[in-house]
This record gives structure tokens, C-alpha cells and sequence, in this order.
């Protein structure tokens, strides 16, 4: 049920499809006193105007399973509300559009399918059974990746202008090269990576929030819940993409075939 209180079955409808009645004079309906099957359901959208549903999302809306069983019934309100946020996160998740994901779902047997199984629990054992990479991602200690950053080169190059013989400086210049390298060599191993199945975004800009994210990114990872799953995730951290590869690709079109 959503938070501005409890619906009318029309107002439900209207929330499952993500649009008003297409009828200019929609004939009125109410919910069916001993449930709602799904040749009602069917004839209920009709009568407003829009598009009939398959089995198997009308089975969606009654228990979040797909496979139709005979004579399957929402049996209240409250139920069939249940059933539309249900419906309608699956559309925003998917499409970004709760008018077009009900189209998409509601009419395709087939798409529903996929779509409902990518949001399905999966068990633990089918990441742990997982293999190693064969492009392992480099780890960069925490107090190096900000050489990974775009403000660190302008640093050392202000640095040595000021002063051409400034020993910390050119030590930062040579660390800055061999960080970066591994950088980029970090970045075509998430390229190649066949999944990830986490993406962490984030912006950073000055060292100590390179610093944060690596190390809030480790503990978060390594952490014992997590430890054992051979998780495999993007770290903003230790990626680098050169300007002059921003364009292109980092990998020749030819060496991919």
C-alpha cells in the first residue's frame, strides 16, 4: 500500500499501468466481492481501455511467481495493492517508467521471465562455487591511489616548476608512473571481466577522500559475511583511464575477435 493511503480498484489499475483510463467515459468497476480471477482482471482493464495481461503476470501480481495455476485469485484490496508495487518496482527498476514497464511485462510472457529473475534471491553456493579471474584486478595501497587522480599530476608538475631539483617531488613523479601504469592495467581487467556484480560510484577529487573510499571499500569486501562469496566489484580506486583513451577503446577492435 502506498503511503497516501489505501486505493480504489480503479485507482489501482491506474497505478498498474502508470496512465489514466484511455477511455474517454470509462465504465465504472469495482472489485469482485470473492476476488478478482484473471479473466476479470483482464475484463476490468478492457473496460477502461487498457491492454489485457498474460497469465503470468497476473499470477506476478497474485504471489510474485509466474507460473499460472488454475482458478488463482487476488483476493482483496489490500492484496491486489501488494501485487502493484510489486509490478511497479519492477518497472522502475527495469525501465524507468511505470507505463512502459507494465507494456513491456504484462504483454511478453517471455520478458517478465527475464526480468523477474534477475531481482530473484540467488543462493550463496553460486558464488562460491565461482572460479578466479583470469585477469585478476592489482590491489594499490590506499595511501597510493590518489596518484590515480587527475589533481596529483598538476601538484608534482607546480612542484617542479617552482623547483626542478625538489627531491620529494620527482620521487612523487616516479611513484605517479608506476601507480598509474597499474592503473590502467586495473582498468582493462574490469573491461574483460565476463560480470561484476557490484559498481561502486563515487566522486573524488583531493587524497584523503581516495584514501576513504579504498579503505571503506576494503572493509566492506573483505568483511568475513562477505569474504567467502568471490564477490567481484568495480573500486573507482585502483582504475585509470588515460585521457587520450577516452575516445577510443582500450582494446583494438581486431584483438577482440
Amino acid at each position: 500500500m502506498t503511503s497516501d493511503g489505501p486505493k480504489t480498484f480503479r485507482q489501482l489499475l491506474e497505478a498498474l499501468t502508470g496512465q489514466q483510463p484511455p477511455r474517454s467515459e470509462p465504465t465504472p468497476v469495482s472489485f469482485p466481492e470473492n476476488g478478482l480471477g484473471y479473466s476479470q482482471m483482464n475484463e476490468a482493464l478492457l473496460l477502461l481501455g487498457y491492454d489485457r495481461v498474460t497469465h503470468a503476470f497476473f499470477q506476478f501480481l497474485v504471489d510474485d511467481t509466474l507460473e499460472y495455476t488454475s482458478g488463482s485469485e487476488i483476493r482483496s484490496v489490500g492484496q491486489m495493492a501488494t501485487g502493484v508495487d510489486r509490478a511497479n518496482k519492477l518497472a522502475l527498476l527495469f525501465f524507468g517508467n511505470v507505463k512502459f514497464g507494465f507494456k513491456t511485462p504484462a504483454r511478453n510472457a517471455e520478458e517478465l521471465s527475464y526480468y523477474h529473475a534477475l531481482v530473484q534471491p540467488i543462493e550463496n553456493h553460486v558464488f562460491e562455487n565461482r572460479h578466479e579471474p583470469i585477469f585478476p584486478v592489482e590491489k594499490i595501497d590506499a595511501q597510493e591511489t590518489y596518484y590515480l587522480g587527475y589533481l596529483v599530476q598538476r601538484e608534482i608538475q607546480r612542484r617542479l616548476s617552482d623547483d626542478p631539483n625538489d627531491e620529494a617531488a620527482l620521487r612523487d613523479q616516479g611513484k605517479l608512473g608506476a601507480v598509474r601504469k597499474r592503473g590502467i592495467r586495473n582498468q582493462q581487467a574490469y573491461l574483460v571481466s565476463d560480470h561484476l556484480d557490484v559498481y561502486v560510484a563515487t566522486s573524488m577529487r583531493q587524497r584523503h577522500e581516495y584514501v576513504e573510499v579504498a579503505e571503506f571499500t576494503a572493509r566492506v569486501f573483505e568483511h568475513e559475511a562477505l569474504r567467502g562469496l568471490n564477490l567481484r566489484w568495480f573500486d573507482p580506486t585502483l582504475a585509470l583511464l588515460p585521457q587520450e583513451l577516452r575516445t577510443t577503446t582500450i582494446f583494438p577492435v581486431e584483438s577482440m575477435r
